[in-house]
């Protein structure tokens, strides 16, 4: 097809243009919100304060954590982003305009991504408009939280693994893995993707083929370079505070929410109240309900956390299944117009709805919602008709010869780790943050398709026509 063979020079145009009108949209975001009164504070969210914290103590002492108190719950990554903004004395813009940037680059990496998997142009420059636009990528940028770092770091490693399959370049496998370890360092969520990733590129380096051996290598190659690079930290954690663990998040998680939600639904009270009684707000309250710790390192009482966890959901299998998947649907429809409304001060910023939708269910609370807060409600529909748009092209673009099988695979796979790591009763759309590059290019795609069965349909319909004339 002509559309095909885009010219370079207005390939380069559009997507430059597509760049400016990303970063112009976010930048005009922030002015929004600082146009209404609004103080730097207005961008921080409740888990910003802890990254601030570590910024400021690798800046004042250069240790991560107080000297003799190591922090082992955060990982470094998004706390030396903010360092320049810390140094500078204003965190927030200086740190929210990194942010733009970075956004810009990712939607510059979509770009080149669909162009490397694709060898449609135009699947490549829609990919990009559509993330450019995209309404969790637009919002993450003014708040101050990993997602914007975090999801491109995914695409860098994408776009490396893209590379790679086309390329077989031993420096592109060994790139892709040190991206994907920098973003566990930003976000510990990713700890296992390159295992995930390493085990999709070892199953289709055994396929037969001339560089099969070669292909074996370079996906343990892969593999063992994320292994070595997260395993530094854990070896951090391990000689300065006794944790072998790369982030105690996890054991706070398995325990506090987890945990936490079996317990509410087993016993028939409010989320956030079993929450309270567990001590997760008072560390004196936990303290008193487990005396035998009181002589304990923070990391023997994080790893207790963690097997109580454990031995909660172990108990409940079915309960946490019936959460966790309703968590996994949450992290996928929830549009994100809440977190909007609360970066304008026009909605609770910590508490709102999340624990009814814990307690209740997403319906429920999708009710609940359209009676006490009509304003939400509106806007959150809006924003979902969008999404599903996103979903119903992503579909289409996904069933569409347009993207090769193995980087149809690359993709699902990276898309359903995040959506199946995300579930639980503390998912959020923000958990769904890296997943939207993967069907802003599914849904280019699928633009691509259906533009051309509309061209058919009119060909047959034309052809038709003629035939029917000639005939007469």
């Amino acid at each position: 097809m002509a559309g095909n063979n885009l010219r370079p020079g207005s390939n380069g145009v559009a997507v430059g243009l597509l760049v400016t009108a990303a970063l112009t949209i976010r930048t005009l975001l922030v002015v929004g919100v600082l146009a209404t009164g609004a103080g730097p504070g207005a961008f921080q969210a409740p888990d910003t304060d802890s990254y601030l914290r570590d910024a400021h103590q690798l800046l004042s002492t250069g240790t991560f954590g107080p000297p003799g108190d190591p922090d082992i719950v955060r990982t470094p990554g998004y706390p030396l982003l903010l360092l320049p903004g810390v140094s500078a004395g204003s965190p927030e813009l200086v740190t929210i305009g990194l942010q733009i940037l970075l956004s810009g680059l990712t939607v510059l990496l979509v770009y080149d991504l669909g162009r490397l998997l694709t060898a449609d142009r135009r699947i490549a420059l829609l990919a990009a408009g559509l993330y450019s636009v995209e309404p969790l990528s637009v919002l993450y940028t003014s708040l101050l939280l990993t997602e914007t770092l975090f999801t491109c770091l995914i695409v860098v490693a994408l776009d490396l693994l893209a590379r790679f399959q086309s390329t077989t370049r031993w420096q592109d496998a060994a790139w892709a893995a040190v991206a994907l370890a920098a973003s566990a360092y930003v976000r510990p969520v990713s700890y296992f993707l390159p295992l995930w990733l390493g085990a999709l590129l070892l199953a289709m380096a055994l396929r037969p083929g001339p560089q099969r051996r070669r292909r074996l290598a370079q996906a343990i190659l892969f593999g063992a370079t994320a292994m070595v690079l997260v395993g530094a930290w854990q070896l951090r954690n391990l000689a300065v505070a006794g944790f072998p663990g790369f982030s105690a998040i996890e054991d706070i998680n398995l325990y506090f929410y987890n945990g936490a939600s079996v317990l509410a639904a087993e016993k028939g009270l409010p989320y956030y109240r079993v929450q309270e009684q567990m001590g997760y707000l008072d560390r004196q309250l936990y303290l008193e309900r487990h005396p035998e710790q009181i002589g304990w390192s923070e990391a023997e009482r994080y790893r207790s956390m963690g097997r109580a966890g454990l031995r909660i959901l172990r108990s409940h299998p079915g309960e946490y299944a019936f959460i966790h998947l309703d968590g996994m649907l949450r992290t996928l429809m929830e549009p994100g117009a809440v977190d909007y409304l609360r970066l304008f001060r026009l909605y609770p910023v910590q508490g709102g709805l999340l624990g009814e939708a814990v307690d209740r269910g997403l319906l429920a609370t999708v009710a609940s919602l359209a009676q006490q807060r009509p304003l939400a409600f509106w806007s959150t529909a809006a924003l979902g008709i969008l999404l599903g748009a996103y979903y119903l092209l992503a579909l289409v673009g996904l069933a569409s010869r347009r993207i090769s099988f193995g980087a149809k695979a690359l993709l699902v796979a990276t898309a359903i780790y995040f959506v199946l790591i995300s579930g639980g009763p503390a998912s959020l759309s923000r958990f769904r943050h890296p997943v939207m590059p993967i069907v802003c290019l599914f849904a280019a795609a699928g633009i691509v398709e259906m533009s051309a069965r509309l061209e058919r349909r009119k060909r047959r319909r034309a052809e038709a026509a003629e035939t029917g004339l000639f005939t007469v």
